[in-house]
C-alpha cells in the first residue's frame, strides 16, 4: 500500500489496517518490511510518539542491515523535536536525495540556516518540495530574491498558503502590490494560516532589515 492509499483511508478502516500489520509484525517478527510500512503510516498520521517504539523494537527484533529503519527513527525524533538525536543518526547514513533533504530540515530547525543550505542544494533530483526548503533557507538569511526564486520554481497550481504568504513577504519590500496579490492568494486558501503568519509578521520585516 503506498503514501497516496494510507493517506485516503476512511477513519473506520484505519483501526482494521493498522491490526493487520500488527498481525503480520507478529506472525513474523523478522520481517522488518512490516515494521517500515506501521512505522510510516503512524508517521503520516503525526503519531511519532507510536512509531519510534515501534521501530525501536524492530531494531531489536530484526537483523535489517540497511538504513531503513535508522531513517525513519530519525524522522521521528524530528518530529518530537529532538533535532540533536536526528542529526546524529543522519550523520552516520550515506549522503542520497532522501537523508540530505533530511539533513536540511535538521539544520534549519537548529538555525543552522547556511549549512541547510548546503544539504539542500546537494540533492541532485530536486522535488517541489526541495524548493520549498531552499527557499526556506534563503528567506532565514534574508536573501529574498534568491527566495522567491526557489518558491516560484514550485508550480502555482500546488503553491500552499505558505508559499503564496512567503511570496508576498519576498515582494513586500520593493513592490507592495505585487505583494497584496500572494497575500490575498495565501488568504483564501487557508484564513486561519493567513492571520497566523500575518501576526508573526513583524518578527519576519525585522529579520529581513537585519
Amino acid at each position: 500500500m503506498n503514501k497516496k492509499i494510507r493517506k485516503v483511508l476512511p477513519s473506520n478502516k484505519q483501526e482494521a489496517y493498522i491490526h493487520s500489520l500488527i498481525c503480520k509484525i507478529d506472525a513474523a517478527p523478522s520481517d522488518v518490511n512490516n515494521y517500515l510500512e506501521l512505522s510510516a503510516y503512524l508517521i503520516e498520521n503525526n503519531s511519532p510518539e507510536q512509531a519510534l517504539e515501534l521501530l525501536q523494537k524492530a531494531k531489536a527484533c530484526t537483523n535489517d542491515d540497511t538504513s531503513s529503519l535508522d531513517y525513519n527513527i530519525a524522522i521521528c525524533f524530528y518530529m518530537l523535536g529532538d533535532y540533536q538525536a536526528a542529526g546524529k543518526i543522519l550523520d552516520s547514513m550515506p549522503n542520497n536525495d532522501a537523508t540530505l533533504y533530511q539533513k536540511a530540515l535538521v539544520a534549519i530547525k537548529s538555525g543552522q540556516y547556511a549549512k541547510a543550505l548546503a544539504y539542500a542544494i546537494t540533492i541532485k533530483k530536486p522535488s517541489m518540495r526541495t524548493y520549498e526548503l531552499i527557499g526556506d533557507c534563503w528567506l532565514s538569511q534574508g536573501k529574498l530574491v534568491e527566495a522567491r526564486l526557489e518558491y516560484k520554481k514550485i508550480e502555482a497550481s500546488i503553491r500552499s498558503a505558505k508559499i503564496n504568504f512567503l511570496l508576498g513577504v519576498t515582494y513586500f519590500p520593493e513592490d507592495r502590490a505585487e505583494a497584496e496579490k500572494y497575500f490575498e492568494r495565501s488568504k483564501k486558501q487557508d484564513e486561519k494560516y493567513f492571520y497566523s503568519a500575518k501576526k508573526q509578521y513583524n518578527s519576519i520585516v525585522n529579520m529581513i532589515k537585519k
